[in-house]
């Protein structure tokens, strides 16, 4: 029981007689004591938040890779990450192969653990540390790796990645990796990305055509890019799935889209033939085009230019389903400037490039009413 007369303040234990002598405690006196227990109180509601919420890092917020972790404070270069392809090898990939897959973290400020979130648009991963899983295209680690060593401590994560069975679509790593103080507050740890790794396949078919050319089967394959491309096979079949190699042509190995042409002289009559192209690169390794089918007289023809692009001083071959008495065909340069100029015949026949310097040309057929394109010619 508390009595609080205007001056004093008695305390009267609980069910019990009154003390034989009031203890007073004055105004002043409990204005302090209050005071005091604000004090604490604030202070201990203050630290179990802080400790709540800084006690233990968990690294960066493992479903967004590509944004970084800013719920882990700012970016810092004090941490780098590291994705590494193949070991170190080239960086292309060929469908259906598995390859070794390796993400590291460093610290520079010798941080005790990390965590990792990283994407990838294609093929399976199957990861080989353990503590990690994947999910929805990005494999991440459960709880902190701790690191070890020191400027840099550091620490990795091993997987395995394996190509789609067919496709070529640029497979694509984007990752961030948080080196973490564990004890001493989100705020004070260190992310950053990984720089983004595109794997291409060796070479991309963006097309394969097949065309009648009368005595001829012309075989026309487009390419977005190539890299570290050895050659191209041409392969034939009767029935779309024996295939033989019919001819080898050498790879330009350039990122700019280009074309490569090839006559097939056998006439198949009116039966289906098959055609397919086969990349092979310098280490060995190949990569197929879709597979597209001809059947004699049923495609349209016309004029043809084999090959269009060519080393300096090689012959090409042009081929005219029909001309007539006077007609010429012409070699302009981009500005329109006549370079060289002969009769021309119907049928196959050969065109000279010596004295051509490297470039880009016109193939051009003149008659008396009018100029049509053959081709353009690259001249290497």
């Amino acid at each position: 029981m508390i009595e609080i007369t205007s001056c004093n303040i008695y305390l009267y234990g609980a069910g019990m007689p009154p003390l034989k002598k009031p203890v007073i405690i004055h105004k002043k006196s409990l204005t302090m004591k209050k005071k005091i227990l604000q004090f604490i109180f604030t202070t201990l509601t203050l630290g179990i938040i802080y400790f709540t919420n800084v006690s233990y890092s968990t690294g960066p917020d493992l479903n967004t890779p590509v944004t970084g972790c800013t719920c882990h404070g700012a970016a810092n270069a004090n941490t780098s990450v590291i994705i590494n392809f193949n070991n170190g090898g080239p960086l292309v990939y060929n469908n259906g192969q598995t390859y070794p897959l390796e993400i590291t973290v460093n610290s520079l400020a010798n941080k005790p653990g990390a965590g990792f979130a990283m994407s990838y648009n294609i093929g399976t991963l199957s990861p080989v540390t353990p503590g990690t899983t994947v999910g929805s295209g990005v494999w991440r680690q459960n709880t902190p790796r701790a690191m070890s060593g020191a400027n840099p401590s550091t620490t990795s994560w091993v997987a395995n990645w394996t190509a789609p069975a067919n496709g070529s679509t640029v497979l694509q790593f984007k990752a961030a990796g948080n080196a973490v103080s564990l004890s001493n507050g989100n705020l004070l740890d260190h992310w950053y990305f990984a720089p983004t790794v595109n794997v291409p396949l060796p070479v991309f078919f963006e097309s394969l055509h097949v065309y009648d050319a009368g005595a001829f089967n012309q075989i026309v394959w487009e390419v977005i890019s190539e890299k570290n491309i050895s050659s191209y096979q041409i392969q034939k079949s009767s029935n779309g799935v024996d295939f033989k190699s019919m001819e080898t042509i050498p790879a330009i190995n350039t990122e700019e889209k280009h074309r490569y042409e090839w006559l097939d002289p056998s006439n198949a009559g009116s039966a289906v033939v098959y055609y397919r192209i086969l990349a092979s690169d310098v280490d060995g390794k190949e990569s197929y085009s879709v597979t597209e089918s001809l059947k004699k007289n049923t495609s349209p023809g016309g004029n043809r230019l084999y090959p269009n692009i060519v080393d300096a001083n090689s012959p090409v071959k042009i081929l005219l389903k029909a001309v007539q008495a006077g007609d010429q065909i012409l070699v302009t340069n981009w500005l329109g400037q006549i370079i060289s100029q002969k009769a021309a015949t119907a049928g196959t026949s050969d065109m000279n490039t010596a004295g051509l310097s490297a470039g880009m040309y016109f193939v051009i057929l003149q008659s008396q009413q009018q100029r049509s394109l053959i081709d353009r010619l690259m001249i290497r």
